[in-house]
């Protein structure tokens, strides 16, 4: 017997979790291996049971009452092997004793439950997940089976997470290879050793070099094990058997409708059928009909299969792949293509699915992988290859070169008079598609009327349901740049539902994408939440790969996190992502996000070096990429930066620069539709007024912002436009109205916990935050407010405490030891910077301390000997 320590290791890393499932096809060792683990925990005094089920098991009570047995022989160690006699006739008296018998152990039990497939039914999948969820935290389950792990309940995959071991672990390694061959050495004179699959491990050994082109493997065939298989296995059956399972080789698991189809024989299925005594090498599962093969017979197939004629081989990709696309199996199209690793296969998935089909199933990294084999076939005959190349440009973030890939495409299309008009259509779409979203990604003639027009255009195609997914994403897109949320809510359920009838996993995961992204920007920060972690959790599971969804989701729940002011490794993992991004395929609102978060977090850090260095990456992907909109958007956070550094005459300067350039005025929305970037321009406008002495004319720009943002529900943006106007209201004087509007903003920001709204709007409005606390004191109303006011204002001390600038001075204290040494008084200081007076003394205090001076001459001399000024 082979000791796989390695797997050994695996499942006892797995017993101090829930569940543990081992799934794979017969004569994979799953047996072998469980029952090694269980003997092995046995001499240790470990606490383990065992019960194998049958058909009968199906009936929920008898595999509880199996079960109930099967620990009952734990607690008793009792290895007899007694009927099952069930004590109890519901299902929940028999829980409760199972879980009662498991209680008091000093390490978790392990119940094992093999042959799975055996009780496969939608009643024992259900009392299964019942089980697991009761005994979670006292027992570990093993669930072996030959049915894939995605074949059980979605609810045990997704939430309880099971660890798995499945045939692509189970296949043997170089190691395992290594003690096979001694094994064989050691016992190649045993007259005892049976027919079957021992002798198949015991001559598995070695290595040998096929010629050019034949199939490369984890495994690796041995000239004995060759021999055994072809005389003992193939050599034995009928020819037409023979060319039947040579012929179904490449595909995984094997339909048997689909057998007479790929073979063009009607008795394919019908020898698949006989061949089961060849059991573990060929099964079939009784439930679905699958056929599965061992992937040690899988080899010898595929071998000889590539020795077949160039043009019968060609002429067996097309039946496979034209029976995918009859049931739009893009997914098994994919697999298919990969598993082969023919360039012809996979020129032909890419011909029948297309690109757009291929990524809205399967990922972009899928499109990858077929394109690359696909290019290996020589010269770009296939205009859907062309495309594909196109499309993966676009995806890399190359926009000239993938507009360049398509005109050349377009031409070859035009000039293809040999194109049968369906395919013609099909084709024309697949490049609509493509200017689409490069529409998406360039924000180049990104308007509600071209994608009204795009889905007129994608309704003229058969296949249009991923494409009207896609579609109808976009307008959402378009819709919350605009601030039409309710348009884009409708919009966000329709692609979702093209997406479900496509079976568009990537799809749904950019839906929900979308929707958090609106949602953020109504300030629904815990729904946002949900939506970026439903996405997270397809992607992980499916696109891990995918470098643009993967940072866009990312950059996401960064800009979330920030708002909430959860900043742990929050400036490392974005940076990861922006990086992942600039490299693959943004959206405009994705980067605006993660620059501006990014931007933010090294200002709180007073890293004017990052700072700049990211404000400079933000314009050359805007140079590149083409985006006006994040241009304007950087030079915004610019101004932003400045003022937040006390440097507020350079702040001006960069302002009227970025007017004389032609940019349109903040409250002239019907130029501009892009509210992220409005919203930022008229906030920073409005602070640029108030620092340098013009609160009277902020006070003109907030408040028809707080109106407008009020009315369409950008609620982040009315939190962040009323505390700017409760700071114009400071700087006039004007108490009253200062604590009115910072009332409205907390009231907003309280039921969703916001914090960097107000933190990043510097710490001048503390004394009305301490009134307002002071009044909810008295009064009582409010606790709830009362309890977020005291946290805001500590969360300002903290920032006091733990800044990062020579002896924690803020920005404020620097800019306002800059106009003390211009020989301002304190009035003049504040009018000049747009505060109080007493906020002015406030901060004075404050500095006088950090420099260790009481005087106003001194604390200028000292901070300039400091090089704070």
């Amino acid at each position: 017997m082979l000791v796989r320590k390695r797997l050994l290791k695996l499942l006892d890393i797995a017993s101090s979790s829930p569940v543990s499932m081992v799934c794979a096809p017969a004569g994979y060792g799953k047996t072998t291996l469980l029952t090694q683990w269980y003997r092995s925990r046995a001499a240790l005094s470990k606490p383990v049971a065992w019960t194998t089920l049958d058909d009968n098991d199906d009936v929920s009570v008898r595999f509880l009452c199996k079960t109930e047995k099967a620990i009952t022989r734990l607690t008793e160690n009792d290895d007899g092997d007694q009927a099952v006699v069930c004590t109890a006739n519901s299902e929940d008296s028999i829980l409760r004793s199972i879980y009662n018998r498991v209680q008091g152990y000093s390490e978790r039990p392990v119940l094992i439950l093999d042959n799975c497939e055996r009780a496969s039914s939608q009643d024992f999948s259900r009392v299964l997940l019942r089980l697991i969820e009761v005994l979670s935290g006292s027992l570990t389950i093993v669930i072996s089976s030959r049915l894939p792990a995605h074949s059980y309940s979605g609810k045990l995959l997704s939430e309880i997470h099971p660890n798995l071991i499945d045939g692509t672990l189970l296949r043997f390694n170089r190691e395992d290879r290594s003690l096979l061959s001694g094994a064989k050495n050691q016992s190649a004179d045993n007259a005892d050793v049976s027919d079957g699959w021992p002798v198949v491990a015991q001559t598995f050994m070695g290595s040998v070099q096929g010629p050019a082109g034949r199939v490369q493997s984890e495994i690796v065939l041995s000239a004995p094990l060759l021999s055994y298989i072809e005389s003992q296995v193939l050599d034995g059956l009928p020819n037409q058997a023979r060319r039947a399972l040579v012929e179904l080789s490449f595909l995984d698991p094997i339909g048997l409708n689909f057998a007479n189809q790929v073979c063009s024989s009607s008795e394919a299925s019908r020898h698949l059928r006989r061949l089961v005594g060849l059991e573990p090498l060929i099964s079939i599962d009784a439930t679905n009909g699958w056929v599965q093969i061992n992937p040690l017979l899988r080899l010898v197939l595929q071998n000889q299969l590539l020795m077949m004629p160039n043009e019968e081989v060609t002429a067996l990709h097309k039946r496979v792949v034209n029976r995918f696309a009859r049931r739009k199996d893009t997914a098994n199209a994919i697999e298919y293509a990969k598993r082969v690793g023919d360039p012809v296969s996979a020129v032909l998935v890419i011909d029948k699915f297309g690109p757009t089909g291929i990524i809205i199933s399967a990922g972009t990294s899928a499109l990858r992988q077929v394109t690359e084999k696909a290019a290996q076939f020589g010269p770009d005959d296939s205009v859907m290859l062309l495309i594909a190349k196109a499309y993966l440009a676009a995806k890399d973030g190359r926009l000239d070169a993938s507009r360049r890939q398509l005109a050349i495409a377009e031409r070859a299309i035009n000039d293809d008079t040999s194109v049968a008009n369906s395919s013609s259509d099909r084709i024309e779409m697949e490049a609509a598609a493509l200017r689409y979203l490069l529409s998406l990604y360039g924000n180049e003639n990104f308007t509600r009327e071209f994608l009204d027009r795009s889905e007129i255009e994608v309704h003229q195609s058969p296949d249009h349901d991923g494409l009207l997914g896609f579609i109808h994403a976009l307008k959402a897109l378009i819709y919350q740049r605009c601030a039409s949320f309710a348009r884009a809510d409708t919009e966000i359920n329709m692609a979702f539902s093209f997406y479900q009838v496509a079976n568009s996993d990537y799809g749904i995961a950019s839906v929900h994408l979308v929707k958090g992204n609106g949602l953020f920007l109504r300030g629904r920060l815990d729904l946002a939440r949900s939506e970026y972690a439903a996405a997270d959790k397809l992607i992980d599971l499916a696109f891990a790969d995918d470098p643009g969804l993967s940072a866009t989701v990312r950059v996401y729940q960064a800009e979330l996190r920030y708002e909430r002011n959860e900043l742990e490794n929050l400036q490392n993992e974005l940076e990861t992502a922006i990086v992942s991004l600039e490299g693959s395929d943004g959206w405009l609102d994705t980067f605006m996000a993660g620059y501006k978060i990014a931007v933010a977090i090294v200002i709180a850090k007073n890293d004017a070096e990052r700072r700049q260095m990211y404000l400079e990456r933000a314009m050359l992907t805007a140079a590149e990429r083409g985006l006006d909109d994040l241009s304007r958007f950087a030079s915004a956070l610019e101004i932003n930066a400045l003022l937040k550094a006390g440097d507020v005459d350079a702040a001006a300067v960069r302002f009227r620069d970025m007017e004389q350039s032609g940019y349109e005025r903040a409250n002239d929305t019907s130029k501009v539709n892009n509210y992220r970037l409005t919203d930022e321009y008229a906030c920073v406008q409005a602070r640029l007024d108030i620092d340098t002495g013009k609160p009277d004319v902020a006070l003109g720009i907030v408040e028809p912002l707080i109106a407008s943002a009020h009315r369409t529900g950008r609620m982040l943006t009315f939190t962040r436009a009323q505390v700017l106007r409760s700071t114009a209201y400071q700087s006039m004087g004007e108490n009253e109205e200062a604590v009115d509007a910072l009332r409205q903003a907390t009231a907003v920001g309280c039921a969703e916990n916001l914090a960097r709204t107000f933190i990043d709007e510097g710490d001048s409005i503390v004394p009305i935050l301490q009134y307002i606390v002071d009044g909810e004191h008295r009064t009582g109303t409010n606790t709830r407010l009362l309890r977020y006011c005291k946290r805001l204002i500590s969360c300002f001390s903290r920032l006091e405490e733990t800044g990062s600038g020579d002896f924690d001075f803020s920005p404020r204290e620097r800019q306002i030891l800059i106009q003390l040494s211009h020989g301002l008084t304190n009035k003049q200081v504040a009018r000049k910077i747009g505060v109080t007076e007493s906020t002015v003394k406030f901060h004075l205090k404050k500095s006088f301390a950090k420099l260790g001076v009481n005087k106003r001459g001194t604390a200028v001399v000292e901070a300039e000997r400091r090089g704070l000024i």
